[in-house]
């Protein structure tokens, strides 16, 4: 899972690396070399194996990790510091990609987490607010049966204005006549 994170130019450089290094004589016979330039011959693909099977990054990199797992020898000559320093920066390389990739997904699930507590907190809001709408719907239900007997009061006491004024308007004796 790992080698499908490193970056293309870390696995191409890597296999430069690796070509470099199988040059140089290893002390343990040329079996040794001749397997690493068969696994990193160029196919369509990462490589081909010494069987004819296809290599992928991963089994590049596991014979680039079986390799660099030999202890270097304690007294190098320059040409073997040279390997040695390439190694160095190989695994300075792969250790950055790993520190990099889990500081971005922990950054990741540290963003995926802020945003779950944002949508608890806005899924409480909501429901406060809710409650406090159906506590205004019950706060105002009671005004607006007020207000339509205010207007029923009002009208009335309209139509009542209006009668005594037209009994007023009228003249004294008319009432009886009429």
């Amino acid at each position: 899972m790992f080698c499908e994170l490193i970056e293309p130019q870390y696995v191409r450089r890597a296999k430069q690396l690796w070509k470099r290094i199988s040059a140089y004589p290893t002390g343990r016979g040329h079996e040794n070399n001749m397997r690493t330039d068969e696994v990193l011959q160029e196919s369509p693909m990462m490589g081909v194996g010494r069987d004819g099977e296809e290599s992928t990054p991963h089994t590049v990199l596991e014979n680039l990790s079986s390799s660099f797992q030999n202890p270097a020898p304690p007294m190098l000559r320059s040409e073997d510091r040279t390997v040695s320093s390439a190694v160095d920066q190989f695994r300075m390389i792969m250790d950055y990609n790993s520190k990099a990739f889990t500081e971005v997904f922990k950054s990741q699930v540290n963003a995926s987490s802020s945003l779950a507590q944002q949508v608890m907190q806005a899924h409480q809001d909501i429901l406060v607010l809710k409650t406090e709408l159906s506590e205004l719907k019950r706060t105002i239900t009671p005004m607006v049966s007020d207000f339509r007997e205010l207007k029923r009061d009002t009208e009335l006491i309209s139509g009542n204005i209006d009668r005594l004024v037209e009994t007023v308007g009228k003249p004294r004796g008319s009432e009886t006549n009429g």
